[in-house]
């Protein structure tokens, strides 16, 4: 099937058929009403990611849908609580999930055209610009954290690309060129062992590693790089630095029998261990890989590359429902996030498989639904137990968005936050 990129168009087509629409935007307004009324019993850390920032999205979603329905003061009193978050995390730097930039963004998107938030947005600017101006490359051997969408520069991109800050968008993008250099044929941005931060990883990995995952790895990087040269901003270096990493994403692929598929990471020295296949996510796995280079592709200019994309995404649609490490339902490790990239790949290729696909993620992220518990969906915490977080990447606010992403004609303009759009 001849794949094409589809022109910009103003309105969003959500693809589901009534029935299956009509419940999904049930629950999805059940679960905004929950949140409204439990979520700041809780405390989360980030802003964006999990704290009061990243929930102001929904609601902000939800005035866009129903104007006039205050909406917008739930989503103001909870950017509100966002702004104290940050303030309370003191200098954590401009990360759009894990850092002050969070709070920055949500306001821009809050802001009904910069009508509102002109002094909040001017002095987060400022502080934005601070940091990234005095941001150097980060070397050889790096923490994910230093260039990843979740904490990084990669994360940042989409931010200075909204606020019209090119400056800062280039000095950033030159960091982002060089952390894609090489010395001795490795990678900058591979991850020694005494930088990983997570104690599991840095056991299974005791040499280091190369991370394949959009959220921690070079995809996060092609995203961010391709979101500029769509928007018309490069810099020196970034075109052959983005089909490098093309090359080395696809060149890392472990197919299956449904298609292309990729590991988490790649194990350090090269060779020393066979990958394994990562789950299939937004964060880890084809998913998210198959998003970036269909940005990649549209980037470049290249429709054998966006070809690919939709191969990869449509065999990733076929492997979900035996993928039992997919069993929740957030959008970081979860169906959401897999029902979100759908939408965007049906909505910019016109291929009707996804329409398909849609419906059968949603059907899966239904069955999640938990009406007798506090928020209707319930995360799964990191020693396995059920939990209720209110977040946008973990929690029930980001399911939410991705029921009403999928059944309102609302473009969901959030999820530039996850470098998808």
């Amino acid at each position: 099937m001849t794949t094409t990129v589809r022109p910009p168009v103003e309105h969003w087509n959500p693809p589901l058929s009534p029935a299956l629409a009509d419940r999904a935007l049930s629950v999805a307004m059940d679960v905004a009403e929950r949140v409204r009324g439990a979520a700041r019993e809780d405390r989360p850390d980030s802003p964006l990611a999990g704290g009061g920032a990243g929930i102001a999205l929904l609601y902000g979603q939800l005035d866009r849908h129903q104007p006039d329905q205050g909406w917008d003061v739930t989503a103001h009193d909870f950017l509100r609580w966002g702004v104290r978050q940050t303030e309370q995390a003191g200098r954590t730097g401009p990360g759009l999930l894990v850092g002050f930039g969070g709070v920055a963004y949500a306001a821009r998107l809050l802001s009904k055209g910069g009508t509102r938030y002109g002094s909040l947005l001017s002095t987060l600017d400022a502080q934005v610009s601070r940091w990234v101006l005095a941001s150097t490359p980060p070397g050889h051997g790096v923490r994910v954290g230093s260039f990843d969408v979740i904490a990084g520069a990669s994360g940042t991109v989409p931010y200075l690309l909204d606020s019209g800050m090119e400056p800062e968008l280039r000095h950033l993008l030159a960091n982002l060129v060089d952390v894609c250099g090489q010395r001795d044929g490795l990678q900058n941005w591979h991850t020694p062992h005494d930088l990983i931060v997570n104690p599991l990883t840095a056991t299974h990995y005791p040499d280091g590693n190369l991370n394949c995952g959009l959220s921690h790895g070079s995809p996060g990087i092609l995203a961010a790089m391709s979101l500029a040269a769509t928007a018309g901003y490069t810099v020196p270096g970034q075109v052959d630095a983005m089909r490098e990493l093309v090359n080395w994403v696809l060149g890392n692929r472990i197919d299956d029998e449904h298609g292309p598929n990729w590991p988490a990471m790649v194990a350090l020295p090269l060779g020393s261990e066979e990958p394994s296949p990562a789950r299939t996510t937004w964060c880890y796995g084809a998913p998210g890989v198959a998003r970036t280079l269909w940005l990649a592709g549209a980037a470049l200019g290249d429709p054998g590359l966006r070809e690919f994309a939709v191969a990869a995404m449509v065999a990733a649609c076929e492997r979900l429902p035996n993928d039992h490490q997919v069993n929740g339902a957030c959008l970081c490790h979860g169906f959401s996030g897999v029902l979100q990239i759908v939408l965007r790949f049906g909505h910019d290729s016109g291929d009707p498989r996804f329409a398909a696909a849609a419906e059968m993620i949603t059907e899966r992220l239904l069955a999640c639904y938990q009406p007798d518990s506090r928020l209707g969906f319930r995360s799964l915490e990191p020693d396995g137990s059920a939990g209720d977080q209110p977040g946008l990447l973990e929690g029930a606010a980001g399911v939410a968005l991705a029921l009403l992403a999928a059944t309102v004609p609302v473009t969901p303009t959030w999820d530039r936050a996850l470098a998808l759009s």
